[in-house]
């Protein structure tokens, strides 16, 4: 039997946040492991031991789920049912990953030696319902540590491509959780692997996309992982600068990029380190600022149907300096709609004030945007009162000079 080496001394270690927990109760919370994705449960506080609602992410509970991996691994050693045991074993490591217990891990690896099971089956291993690997799991919560024992013992069986690309339910590698979840110390250590396995592993993981299209830096800009994002583009440019282009310009089913999800999210931050990424290659900068989604929306339009004041903002600025706000302000979607209709229809004043800011610095510009008419014959100001923002044809108005409003106001809906 394999001794176990958690980083717990002893079981009772594990136990302190709830040291009256019988075997029972332990078995109970094994049989919601087994039974059900536990991240879809509605785990609160572990203030009762009949009570099997565990907060994971508190530091008592990660204690009280050691405990019940530790009694998963002595039920397999003690189970004659071979289909049981390695069952009970491959619960262990994949949750040992969430926890960052590679002691666990180890247990469950010479658990599995000691029955002559073959040990790769613990790093496909996946949880019931959403499909997660350890590995998942591992960048789930930031275990870089966790990460980098999972990747070596792949790569010493020779596994590493068929674990790093292994999908969720919702085909998402583990570097997908790494970027939604900002994690960038296990993103590091991925990051790390993939290189060990070559340059063909690596874009291979960088562009793979989820079930709607996204790339891990798609979800990266999404969460406005900044951290994350600057180590995406760091690892491209490494291998090929060429490469950074195609990455940026990547989109999803519905033509979305990585700079159009970063200003929806209002992450400037994000959308400035995009940007300033591609600034040397001014033809690649034009086609990555101005890139239109299905709906024929830049980034622009996009952040302004969101309210995203603060990363319309900052294109607005990068756009001035490289002589490109004419275009962008001016460009028109597939129902004839400018970003200043994008912003009047959301209601959001701050972006209405920043877009006419802008446009402000040349008059032709301005009432070029503000007479605008979509293609079912509305201004801006209309579109406005059509939504019932009063309020923002208001603030649109104060912004204008009086012969322009005049202009404006003569063309009612």
């Amino acid at each position: 039997m394999a001794q176990l080496m958690s980083t717990c001394e002893d079981e009772d270690e594990c136990l302190e946040a709830g040291d009256i927990l019988q075997d029972s109760t332990l078995e109970q919370l094994i049989d919601i492991l087994e039974r059900e994705n536990p991240f879809s449960l509605e785990w609160l506080e572990f203030d009762d031991p009949e009570d099997l609602h565990i907060s994971l992410v508190s530091e008592k509970s990660c204690e009280v789920l050691k405990a019940v991996l530790i009694r998963a691994i002595k039920l397999s050693q003690n189970s004659n049912d071979a289909t049981r045991r390695i069952h009970l074993i491959k619960l262990a490591f994949i949750y040992s990953a969430w926890v960052g217990d590679k002691g666990i891990a180890s247990d469950a690896i010479r658990c599995m030696q000691d029955i002559n099971a073959n040990p790769t089956e613990l790093y496909t291993a996946k949880t019931p319902k959403s499909k997660q690997t350890a590995l998942h799991l591992a960048c789930w919560m930031d275990k870089g540590e966790m990460v980098q024992f999972v990747a070596e013992q792949c790569r010493s069986h020779d596994i590493l491509w068929t674990v790093l690309l292994d999908t969720n339910i919702n085909n998402e590698t583990a570097l997908h959780y790494a970027c939604a979840f900002h994690a960038s110390g296990a993103l590091t250590e991925l990051l790390n692997a993939a290189k060990r396995g070559g340059r063909q592993l690596l874009v291979r993981l960088l562009f793979q996309p989820n079930v709607g299209g996204d790339s891990p830096l798609m979800h990266a800009c999404y969460h406005g992982a900044f951290d994350v994002v600057k180590l995406l583009l760091c690892a491209v440019t490494e291998i090929d600068s060429q490469l950074l282009g195609d990455l940026i310009l990547h989109s999803q089913v519905g033509g979305q990029t990585p700079l159009h999800y970063s200003c929806s999210q209002d992450a400037p931050e994000v959308v400035r380190v995009l940007l300033d990424s591609v600034a040397q290659d001014r033809k690649l900068f034009e086609e990555v600022l101005l890139k239109e989604n299905i709906t024929g929306d830049t980034a622009l339009a996009e952040g302004c149907s969101e309210g995203a004041s603060d990363a319309v903002n900052v294109l607005l600025t990068i756009a001035k300096e490289n002589q490109l706000l004419g275009e962008l302000i001016l460009k028109v979607n597939v129902l004839g709609s400018t970003a200043l209709h994008k912003a009047c229809s959301h209601g959001d004043k701050d972006t209405v004030t920043a877009l006419l800011g802008a446009a402000a610095t040349d008059n032709k510009m301005l009432e070029n945007l503000v007479l605008k008419k979509n293609n079912e014959g509305k201004t801006a100001w209309d579109v406005a009162l059509c939504k019932n923002n009063h309020d923002t044809a208001e603030a649109l108005m104060s912004k204008l000079p009086q012969d322009l409003v005049r202009k404006w106001t003569m063309n009612p809906i």
